[in-house]
């Protein structure tokens, strides 16, 4: 997951994390523990990127689940900043992996479930 700032003044304080897990396909618990979160922030100037991965351990179980589209590989997090006016910042994303592979053993990710929210 890329996340970019898009606007003039740098974000401080910046944190991002992602969970990746194999679920049912129509799975919609997502949860994120505070220890996810990395204990040091930085600072992402205007127009700076970051890059949030993480791996995912397919089971030889899971692989042709996937294949069917009874699971999917979902990736969830969030990115918390401190604005140029001191005001904490979130955003929070939900993405799963599309149901049609792009090339055997790859697929895409799209929003799903609660999707992206922010403040």
């Amino acid at each position: 997951m890329t996340i970019k700032n898009l606007g003039q003044t740098p974000a401080y304080e910046t944190s991002a994390w992602a969970t990746v897990r194999v679920l049912d396909a129509e799975a919609l618990d997502f949860s994120t523990k505070k220890s996810d979160k990395p204990a040091v922030g930085a600072i992402m100037g205007p127009g700076a990127e970051t890059v949030v991965s993480r791996l995912v351990a397919i089971s030889p179980d899971d692989f042709p689940a996937i294949q069917a589209g009874t699971k999917r590989i979902f990736v969830w997090g969030r990115a918390e900043y401190v604005d140029a006016f001191g005001k904490q910042r979130w955003f929070v994303f939900h993405q799963g992996s599309t149901r049609a592979q792009e090339a055997p053993g790859r697929w895409g990710i799209e929003p799903y479930g609660p999707g992206e929210q922010g403040n």
